[in-house]
């Protein structure tokens, strides 16, 4: 797999554009650097499930946000007493999805520690100070556990941690 963007910025101005041609344009540029592609490998089924895990949870942790923000909106709008069904309503809502986001967490510790690699890489994550459980799901689910990248500092380029020099003239 390459960018788009790659593609695109390789073939410089171009005019017309359609599935056609650009599939094309896909072909001849894939021809041309045959040699320096890498195939790419697949994140596996593990991954998958994991990616597929988080964004449900992000779902349900958005629900549960609306839910507490509408238990404000009524204790701000209305007197003491006065939507008593609604506000028991939304907090049986609340505690409904937390019991959901702990499901699904659990579910997301399981696939993690099915995969030996996998939970070794989940450890040292979660021993770094400051990096909790969550994130380290998601560097595990979005870096293919760290195999999208030939060498650390590929992946601190990624982070956007990686230091460059940034300088316009020398000094003399």
């Amino acid at each position: 797999m390459v960018p788009a963007l790659q593609i695109k910025k390789s073939l410089g101005i171009t005019r017309g554009k359609n599935d056609k041609v650009d599939a094309q344009r896909i072909a001849v540029y894939a021809y041309e650097k045959r040699e320096s592609i890498k195939p790419t490998i697949l994140p596996g089924e593990q991954i998958d499930k994991l990616k597929s895990l988080l964004s449900l949870r992000e779902k349900l942790l958005k629900h549960r946000t609306a839910y507490m923000n509408g238990l404000t909106d009524l204790h701000d709008c209305y007197a003491e007493g006065e939507n008593n069904l609604i506000k028991e309503v939304q907090l049986r809502m609340i505690d409904r999805l937390n019991n959901e986001v702990e499901v699904v967490e659990k579910q997301l510790i399981a696939i993690i520690k099915e995969d030996e690699e996998m939970y070794k890489s989940y450890k040292l994550i979660i021993s770094v100070s400051g990096i909790g459980k969550v994130l380290g799901w998601y560097l595990i689910a979005y870096t293919a556990n760290f195999r999208q990248f030939s060498d650390a500092r590929a992946f601190a380029c990624y982070a956007g941690i990686a230091p460059f020099e940034n300088s316009s003239s020398k000094n003399i």
